[in-house]
This record gives structure tokens, C-alpha cells and sequence, in this order.
């Protein structure tokens, strides 16, 4: 007679235990690159073998390059195989009553691991490590660890074509009351240049600052997985042209460049920027505070000659003026009153049809959209895939609140030629508006190659830079053979 298996999750009910036991996060950072450590404690406390099922959230731009399970005594490495075969094995396993572990990707930023058999009172440890890269700023660098999934909008007619599990994995139920496991983050950075200074808005922290190191870690001794972890490094001299060398395992070297080229000032022209206000429920709060805050800032950014519109949306859109108008005083003045009296009172995220209607109406016309979110919603690919079949129009994002879809607020900017920043509750707001606005009206350029004289790598990534604006840091790595000297 075959056990029936139970299933459990990081969201489950109260009407049955919850088997994740803890998440502890460690992270190695040098200078603009980050690996990461996340390790998933299960414990079975039923009287039966279970499956725990956890969804978590990742750096859509990382690499993951491990994948380890420790149980019983025994330390298993996972492997990657396609993934129609690897469900298969894994549900073989199951049936057979044998342990199974698997990790599968739903989206670039979100995914699951599935622990199977956990037999009763046993523990397993779930060890992914991955490296990412972290975000340049105007003096230093950002460190953004995603740990929560903020349930998606999903369109009906998505909806109705998505497998249940799926759909389970990008709209969690929330646990009443809590759930019985939290949060451990240690990181230790090194800098190329000495530290001005550490923040997290994000959470309590400690910190020990010495020269260009820093040990950084919670205050609390267990933390909710409720909010990302943003960390902020000032360095004395964040520009500074430098180099990272590390040894590759396959021999050789493994270089990552860091710098910023002189470029040629271009003339910016004026500009037709349409305001894209995000007013969907999930804004509520703060939220949509910290947009109305960033979207008058840059309103006053605006110059004259330029032309502009404030289109906001849910499960409906509104525009404010019924096409871009010049900006003066009385439009500006018209637009701060509209604005200010804005809140998240639209309903659901429906982002694509303002975004369709946007770039149709400005057909055959060069503008910028300015889209303010918290990117969460399910349709990321649709989303993206219209913004690059319209090759005139950029978007510059800012993902706003505690847990915004990086994936979302990343794709589209880069889909588009654009450009992304983050606002985290308690961040300044000023500094990445103004970095936004030098990037507007002004060219990026693009094609940018590397010349590697006197070197030969094998491995250059990115091979040609597809865009850069001006004042912006340039960061390339290469997988050298031999050390060697470039003039």
C-alpha cells in the first residue's frame, strides 16, 4: 500500500506545519561581483514522509552554479537536465518511495525547489550557491538580495492557460499570522577603494568597517523573510579604473574590469516624455508615496521645450492631458495638482494596454517612457516582447517598494534601450532621479569594443557593449590563459 504523500510549502496553512526551518544567506563581494550562498533548512515533523514545496526569489541577471542537498548524513550535488526529463525522474522517484530532490525555474528571477520523501523527523539542507553582479551608483554600489515573492497580477485570459502549480508559485498565499522560520544574512565586502560608508534602509543591521573591507550582518537574531535586503556602500573613489583578478579552476585567470570611458558630451535635445504611474492596488501605502515623491521630482526635472503626459493605470488607464503637451508653468502646475491627488485606487495591474496605447499613439515619433511600479504582475514576457518591437521608444523604469519585480523593471529597460533604478523604502530618491534625467534626451552609445593589447583572452563577456550612457561605469570580464601586460 502506497504512503500518501502530503505537500507542504513556505506558504502554507496553519492547519498543518510548515517544514522550511530557516533561510540563511551568506555573500562574498569584491568590488562590483557578489557570490551568494543561500542555504533552506527542512525538517519533517509529521508522522508521514511529506514533500515540501518552496518558492523563493533570485537576481534575475545571476548565474546559478551549485546546487547541494545534505541529508541523512549524505551530501548529494545536483545536476541540470532538461526539464520535461528531470520532472520525470523526479516523480519516478516519488513513486518508487525513494528520496528526490529538484529545483526548476518558473521565471528568470523565481524558483522552486521540491524536497520529496523527507521521511519522518528527518532534516534536509538545500545549499544554492550562484554569483551576481552588483548595481553601480553615483558613489558606490548597491546589493539588492531578493527573499520575498510578492504576489503577481496574473491577467484572466493568462490565467486560464497557466499550469495550477505555476500559477501557485507566482501568487503565494499569505500565512496568518506568520510563519515559524526567518532570516540569517552575513556579508562580507571588499572594495577597491577605501569606504565612506554602509546603509541598510532595509533592515537593522551590524557593521564593521575597516579600510576597504566591511563585515555586515542583521541586528535581530532571526529576521522575517517579508522585505529584500538593500544594502548601500559608498566608496571614496567609485570610478577609479580597476582590475580583479581571480584563479579560473581550469587554469589561467579570471579578470574583471571595472571602468568609467571619457566620452564625447553630446547636445541633448528636447525631449517628449510620457509619466507611466503605476496605481494598481499592490501600490497601496508607501508605495505609491514614493512614486507621487519621484514623479513631481521629475516633473521639475523637465526643461523647457520639452513636451510631456501623465498616463496612470489598473485595471483601467487615465491620461492627463489627451496628447504630450509643451511644459511651462501651467501645465507643470496642472500635472503637480493631478498627481497629488493620485492614489493606488485603480485595481488590478494591468500594465500592457496603456503601454500598447502609449507607444501606438506616439507612432513614427522618438520619446521616452517613464514608468514608475512595482512590476508585479504575471505577463513579463508580453510586456517585454512589445517594448522591443518598437524600437523608437525607451523606457527608464523605477521599481518601487519593498519586494519589486527585478525581472520586470530590468526587461523592460533593456528590451527598449533604456535604462532601470530601484527605490526602496528609505532610499534617496533625488540621486537616481537626477541619474535618470542626465540619461534622457541624450544618446546612448553603443558598439563599444574592448581592445586587449598585449592579452589573449578566450572569453570575453559582454563581447560588445550594446549601449552606454554617458558618465556610466563600463564593466567587462575576461577568462585569460596566461598573465601578461596591456599597455
Amino acid at each position: 500500500m502506497k504512503t500518501e504523500l502530503k505537500t507542504f510549502g513556505m506558504f502554507g496553512s496553519n492547519e498543518a506545519p510548515v517544514p522550511l526551518q530557516g533561510v540563511e544567506i551568506v555573500v562574498d563581494a569584491r568590488d562590483t561581483a557578489a557570490l551568494v550562498k543561500v542555504r533552506q533548512r527542512f525538517r519533517n515533523v509529521e508522522s508521514g514522509p511529506i514533500e515540501a514545496v518552496y518558492s523563493f526569489p533570485l537576481d534575475e541577471g545571476s548565474a546559478v552554479r551549485g546546487f547541494v542537498i545534505e541529508v541523512e548524513g549524505r551530501r548529494i550535488a545536483g545536476r541540470v537536465v532538461e526539464k520535461e526529463k528531470a520532472f520525470e525522474i523526479y516523480d519516478d522517484a516519488i513513486a518508487d518511495g525513494h528520496q528526490a530532490f529538484l529545483m526548476d525555474q518558473d521565471r528568470p528571477n523565481i524558483f522552486t525547489v521540491s524536497v520529496g520523501n523527507l521521511a519522518p523527523g528527518a532534516e534536509a539542507t538545500v545549499t544554492l550557491e550562484y554569483a551576481t553582479m552588483l548595481d553601480a551608483t553615483a558613489d558606490g554600489v548597491r546589493l539588492c538580495l531578493p527573499t520575498t515573492i510578492s504576489p503577481r497580477y496574473i491577467p484572466a485570459a493568462q490565467a486560464a492557460g497557466m499550469d495550477p502549480s505555476e500559477l501557485d508559485h507566482l501568487t503565494p498565499p499569505v500565512a496568518r499570522g506568520g510563519v515559524p522560520y526567518g532570516l540569517r544574512i552575513d556579508v562580507a565586502y571588499a572594495g577597491a577603494s577605501p569606504l565612506r560608508g554602509i546603509e541598510c534602509p532595509s533592515h537593522p543591521v551590524s557593521i564593521d568597517l575597516d579600510g576597504t573591507r566591511a563585515g555586515i550582518s542583521l541586528a535581530a537574531e532571526s529576521t522575517a523573510l517579508d522585505q529584500d535586503f538593500v544594502l548601500e556602500i559608498r566608496q571614496a573613489d567609485p570610478f577609479r579604473p580597476r582590475v580583479t583578478l581571480v584563479p579560473d579552476p581550469t587554469g589561467g585567470f579570471v579578470a574583471l574590469l571595472n571602468f568609467r570611458p571619457e566620452m564625447p558630451v553630446s547636445e541633448c535635445v528636447a525631449r517628449e516624455v510620457v509619466f507611466l504611474l503605476d496605481r494598481s492596488g499592490s501600490m497601496g501605502g508607501e508605495s505609491i508615496e514614493q512614486a507621487r515623491k519621484a514623479l513631481l521630482l521629475c516633473l521639475r526635472s523637465l526643461r523647457s521645450g520639452d513636451s510631456f503626459n501623465v498616463v496612470s493605470f489598473g485595471s483601467h488607464f487615465e491620461s492627463l492631458f489627451p496628447r504630450p503637451v509643451a511644459y511651462d508653468q501651467t501645465t507643470l502646475d496642472r500635472a503637480t495638482a493631478a498627481i497629488q491627488a493620485m492614489t493606488a485606487n485603480l485595481g488590478g495591474t494591468e500594465i500592457l494596454a496603456p503601454l500598447k496605447h502609449i507607444l501606438q499613439s506616439g507612432a513614427g515619433r522618438r520619446c521616452d517612457i517613464l514608468l514608475l511600479t512595482d512590476g508585479q504582475v504575471g505577463n513579463e514576457k508580453e510586456c517585454i516582447e512589445l517594448v522591443g518591437a518598437h524600437p523608437g521608444v525607451r523606457l527608464f523604469t523605477f521599481g518601487i517598494g519593498r519586494g519589486a519585480s527585478e525581472h520586470l523593471v530590468r526587461g523592460l529597460a533593456r528590451a527598449s534601450g533604456g535604462a532601470a533604478e530601484f527605490i526602496f523604502p528609505g532610499e534617496r530618491i533625488e540621486p537616481k532621479v537626477l541619474r535618470t534625467f542626465g540619461r534622457l534626451g541624450c544618446p546612448a552609445w553603443s558598439g563599444i569594443e574592448l581592445e586587449w593589447e598585449g592579452l589573449q583572452p578566450d572569453l570575453v563577456t559582454p563581447g560588445t557593449l550594446n549601449r552606454l550612457f554617458g558618465g556610466e561605469q563600463f564593466t567587462v570580464m575576461a577568462r585569460l590563459r596566461a598573465p601578461g601586460r596591456a599597455p
